[in-house]
Order: structure tokens, then C-alpha cells, then sequence
């Protein structure tokens, strides 16, 4: 259960105790994957654009080949890397007693930007000394050490307590009994960096819990260099290429009466998110003919909020073209971008991206007359120097979170948007700017991390981001 999908669970659950019947989920996932990958070979080359492509990734020998290179280029940086860090000679950086004079100081939590480590690749031991009470000491106790950029070896009092091999996964380690002690404690990360600049990512917890107590690890550390080595290119990830996971996990459940669909897809899209509402509406076409159901749901998340600190809003764009595919019968969306975490590609608010997939599967997929969604945008109509916004899915009335309503923006012929005031009058939304006297288009929630967005309906379901543009950059 627990390599299940947390969405699919609480989604399922949520049904349950609404209609007492047992929900079964065919849980076919596979992190990282562009929409391509979940694309059948028919569809995509009528597509065109991959063909050469797909033939090459037919070829048995080609991938073997590639395989094999990719799995020898890194056994041997690895294996470089153990062998030339100096933290791993004797005496180890992770021992108790080390002498750390030398060592320079880093506060935690930070990014390596704008400091020594920046452009390293390769090996930096970090270490932090801390002090106990002896009742902290008695039992089991759980580091917790937000997320790391990008792999990590961590250790206290010189025992090995856990490793994750990538960024992404919530630092979250078991201290078996009798690792800690009164007085003094020493912690040692080895954090390996393979292609991005190193971090120990800002605004996420930092701390040790023991015996219903907790100190927080934040602040000032010593750091030193293990290593240094070039960059280690990923490795081809067959799966992630065109129809890479369709033939393996999608057309061999042909044979299987299906409900509906859950999509929780996109964020591999983003560096190329035009066209995404058109890539989409083919994988419900093939799917949909995969199962013989030309009206089987599809219920999606749209993206969450994540500052990507990318200048074009590619995840702004992407939102737009999932919103766009609401044209498409029997889908619906949930909007999520207050519930994501800005700093987190992989939030960990799974429960609310269930339930508001739960709410739109009771509607779509078992048609109870609720409302499921959240605003989302109709129409505008220009009235001298203010643009007035109709919506559907408006519920019991639009309200704001909290506040004035906040992230509208606003353009005259230049297109160059500006904020804007924004004010609900009834069941619209009235926008202007003092300065445009001849506004053209407005827009909402037009960033990767929209964070103080917050327009809603009364049933508390956040409005979808949106513009009035047709083809928005």
C-alpha cells in the first residue's frame, strides 16, 4: 500500500463513504513521464514528428546498447567519486571526533548559489553538533532534514541512519535506539551533487524529534569539500520516450471494464507546454478507443503551484492548455494551485488532490447534481475602461479567500500586462487599472507559483488561472 498512489487512496476513500462500495484502482504510474510517453505508436504517428524516433527505440539492439553504456558511465563516476573523496579516507567525516578547524561555515537551510559550492559537482560533507537531554535519548527518535540536492549519505555519532539516491524525496530517517546520548551529538551529511547546483532546500523542516520533544537543526554548520568531479549526464530513461509506458501498462488493460480515468500528468511537459491541450485530447481519443467507451470520464489536476523562477511561465502556460481541454465531453478538472508547495515539485498534499478528483468523479462519473469545480472563466465584455469577467461553476457566489482579490492583471493594445484591481459585483468580476483606458485582455493567476491567488466559490474550490488570450506567451 504504501508504493500506492496516495491521490488514487484518498480519491477511492472518499467515494467509499459516499456510496459504501469498494472502489478498485488500477494504479499504472510512472514518475517523470511526458504526455507522449502514455501516447499509443498509432496515434503518434499520425502525429508525425517522431517517427524516427519511435523506429529507433524499436531497435532491441540500440536500446541494449544504450542501456549498457549508460550503466557503465555510472558505475564508473561513482565509482571515481568513492574512491578520490577524502571524507571516506580514514578518518572518515563522519566519525564523532573530528577535528574540524579547517571546515567552513554554512548555514542550513541555504542553496549553494552565490557561494564556493556553486558550480561543484561531486562530494561536500556537512556537519552539525548537537546537544541532548537524557531524556531525548530514550527510544527511537526520526531526523527529518527537508529535501537535499541531490543525494545524500547522512550519519549521527559516526553510524550510517539513511540515504536517498535523488532530489526529490522528504528527508525522513529512523534513529534506531541507542545512536543518540546525553550530552553532545554529531550529525554528517554527504550530499552529492551530479548535475545542478546543490541545495538543502529553503522553507522545509530541519529537525530531530525524540521522545515527543524536537530541536531544531537549522542555523549554522561546517562544511568541506569530499570531491570534485564533472557532471553525470542522466541516463536514458526508455519509459520517458514516445509510447515508452503506453505498450507496457495501458494496452494490456484492454480486456478491464473501466469507470473512468484519473490523470495527474504535466509537469514533464512544461518545457514545451503549446500544444499541450492537443496532445491531450488525443490520449483521451486513444484511450477511449482502447477501452471502446467514446464517453468514459476523465478526471485531471491541473498543476500546482511551483516557483520555478522561469521568466516565460511555462507552468502558466501548461494550466491554460489543461484548462482549454474542459472543451473535451465527460472530463473534468481540479485545480490545485493552493495546495501545492512552492518549493516541492512533488507536494505533499495528496488527500485535497483526491477529494476534489472524488468530487468531480461524483458528478462526471456517478451524476450527482454538485458543485465540483471551481470558478471557471466564460466569457468578457468591455464597458468603457473596465473589463467584466463571467464565470461558470460559480456555486453559491464568488468570494475571496481573504481580502481584496489579488494576481489579476490587465493589458491595453501593447499587451503588456500590468496588476490590476479587481473587484466582485455579484456574480462577475470587474477588473480595470487607473492607466488603461482601452483594456484588451485580462488575466489570472499568470505565474508558475500563483500563491495569493484567491478568488473562489462559497463551497471553498479555488478558480481556475486564465486568460482572455487566445495563444498567450
Amino acid at each position: 500500500m504504501l508504493n500506492f498512489s496516495a491521490v488514487g487512496y484518498f480519491f477511492a476513500n472518499e467515494l467509499y463513504e459516499t456510496y459504501e462500495v469498494p472502489i478498485g484502482l488500477v494504479h499504472a504510474a510512472v514518475g517523470g513521464t511526458p504526455i507522449e510517453a502514455w501516447l499509443s505508436e498509432k496515434t503518434l504517428r499520425e502525429l508525425g514528428n517522431v517517427n524516427d524516433e519511435l523506429d529507433r527505440n524499436k531497435d532491441d539492439s540500440f536500446v541494449s546498447l544504450t542501456k549498457r553504456q549508460d550503466e557503465e558511465r555510472h558505475s564508473k563516476w561513482y565509482k571515481q567519486l568513492k574512491a578520490n573523496d577524502l571524507g571516506l579516507q580514514k578518518p572518515a567525516w563522519y566519525e564523532e571526533n573530528l577535528p574540524t578547524n579547517d571546515w567552513q561555515e554554512f548555514s542550513v537551510p541555504n542553496t549553494w548559489k552565490g557561494s564556493e559550492l556553486e558550480s561543484l559537482r561531486g562530494a561536500v560533507w556537512f556537519r552539525k553538533e548537537f546537544h541532548l537531554s537524557g531524556e531525548m535519548c530514550e527510544g527511537n527518535a526520526k531526523l527529518i532534514l527537508g529535501t537535499i540536492i541531490d543525494a545524500d549519505d547522512t550519519y549521527i555519532n559516526g553510524t550510517l541512519i539513511g540515504s536517498t539516491a535523488y532530489r526529490y524525496p522528504p528527508r525522513r530517517y529512523d534513529i534506531p535506539a541507542g545512536i543518540l546520548k546525553p550530552g553532545k551529538n554529531t550529525l554528517a551529511v554527504r550530499v552529492i551533487s551530479t548535475q545542478t547546483t546543490g541545495a538543502f532546500v529553503t522553507d522545509m523542516p530541519y529537525k530531530l524529534i525524540a521522545n515527543s520533544k524536537e530541536i531544531t537543526l537549522e542555523g549554522s554548520w561546517k562544511y568541506k569539500i569530499g570531491a570534485i568531479t564533472e557532471t553525470l549526464d542522466p541516463p536514458t530513461f526508455f519509459q520517458y520516450k514516445p509510447s515508452g509506458v503506453y505498450n507496457g501498462m495501458i494496452a494490456p488493460l484492454k480486456q478491464m471494464n473501466m469507470k473512468g480515468v484519473l490523470w495527474y500528468q504535466g509537469e514533464s511537459n512544461t518545457a514545451n507546454p503549446s500544444g499541450y491541450a492537443q496532445l491531450f485530447a488525443k490520449l483521451v481519443q486513444d484511450w477511449r478507443t482502447n477501452w471502446q467507451q467514446q464517453d468514459l470520464p476523465f478526471l485531471y489536476a491541473q498543476l500546482a503551484n511551483l516557483n520555478t523562477e522561469d521568466p516565460h511561465h511555462h507552468w502558466a502556460i501548461l494550466r491554460e492548455e489543461q484548462r482549454q481541454s474542459l472543451a473535451i465531453s465527460h472530463t473534468a478538472m481540479a485545480v490545485t494551485i493552493d495546495i501545492g508547495e512552492h518549493n516541492d515539485l512533488h507536494p505533499q498534499d495528496k488527500k485535497s488532490v483526491g477529494q476534489r478528483l472524488a468530487l468531480c468523479a461524483k458528478h462526471i462519473a456517478y451524476d450527482k447534481n454538485i458543485v465540483y469545480s471551481g470558478p471557471l472563466y466564460k466569457k468578457m465584455e468591455r464597458t468603457d475602461s473596465r473589463i467584466k469577467l463571467s464565470f461558470n461553476h460559480i456555486g453559491s457566489g464568488l468570494v475571496t479567500k481573504s481580502g481584496e482579490l489579488q494576481t489579476f492583471e490587465i493589458c491595453g493594445s501593447d499587451r503588456r500586462f500590468i496588476a490590476a484591481t479587481a473587484e466582485i459585483k455579484g456574480d462577475h468580476v470587474i477588473v480595470y487599472h487607473n492607466q488603461i483606458n482601452n483594456p484588451v485582455h485580462v488575466r489570472y493567476a499568470w505565474s508558475d507559483n500563483p500563491e495569493k491567488a484567491n478568488l473562489y466559490n462559497k463551497e471553498g474550490l479555488p478558480a481556475s488561472p486564465f486568460t482572455t488570450e487566445k495563444h498567450p506567451t
